[in-house]
């Protein structure tokens, strides 16, 4: 009778594994930072050792009207251990290479949740992003064009989160030629990684564009 009671308790824990709900999270590594042409930052250091699965998903956007000729150089850093200095590179890329920005002013000071703006812009583009750089930088926000009303009337894919002055600028995510000034790159983390680090290489460029990032991880941290 034991031996079957065990069995019947080790079928129901497989069971209730498998039908289990994942538990799915957002956490932040690199909060919106400004960096500034031909300059290397190095983001911060996150442990992720814990996690069954980790997706580090980074946006960087040019935030200058100057031309970028290089772009921005990302590499993915991880280590092993908590507390060496050994780093691999997991992925490196580059991006943003050989666009001019545009942007547009606020016309009118916006409230969270809003989810119109009035942009001062002439190349606003449905389906693009638009950057909303606020005075304070961790403040900013990153939204989708849903809908152009007007030339300067925008609908956004929901509501803002933060309420944002007259006259703060707005990176429309389109350039010259209709290309894409906005980037979003998701990199896939492998399991044995103890630890992950991102830099930021905007040194391409003698005269090039500073440029605006963020990073965070989409983590499943139990089932």
């Amino acid at each position: 009778m034991k031996k079957l009671s065990l069995l019947f308790a080790s079928i129901f824990l497989l069971w209730s594994t498998a039908f289990a709900t994942p538990l799915n999270e957002v956490d932040t590594v690199d909060a919106w930072t400004a960096i500034a042409q031909n300059t290397i930052t190095v983001g911060e250091t996150k442990t992720v050792s814990a996690n069954y699965q980790t997706l580090l998903v980074i946006d960087a956007i040019l935030d200058t009207a100057t031309a970028t000729t290089n772009g921005l150089r990302i590499r993915v850093q991880g280590s092993t251990s908590a507390n060496d200095n050994n780093w691999y590179d997991i992925a490196e890329f580059s991006t943003l290479a050989g666009l001019t920005a545009n942007t547009g002013n606020l016309t009118g000071g916006t409230d969270a949740t809003n989810t119109t703006l009035t942009i001062a812009s002439a190349t606003l583009v449905k389906g693009a992003k638009v950057f909303i750089k606020d005075a304070t930088i961790g403040n900013s926000e990153l939204r989708l064009m849903k809908n152009i009303a007007s030339t300067s009337t925008v609908t956004i894919e929901s509501g803002l989160t933060l309420g944002h002055a007259l006259n703060t600028p707005c990176w429309t995510g389109t350039g010259s030629g209709g290309q894409l000034t906005i980037a979003t790159i998701p990199v896939n983390i492998p399991d044995s990684t103890t630890r992950i680090r991102t830099i930021y290489d905007n040194s391409y460029d003698a005269t090039g564009s500073s440029v605006v990032i963020r990073s965070n991880i989409q983590k499943k941290t139990g089932l």
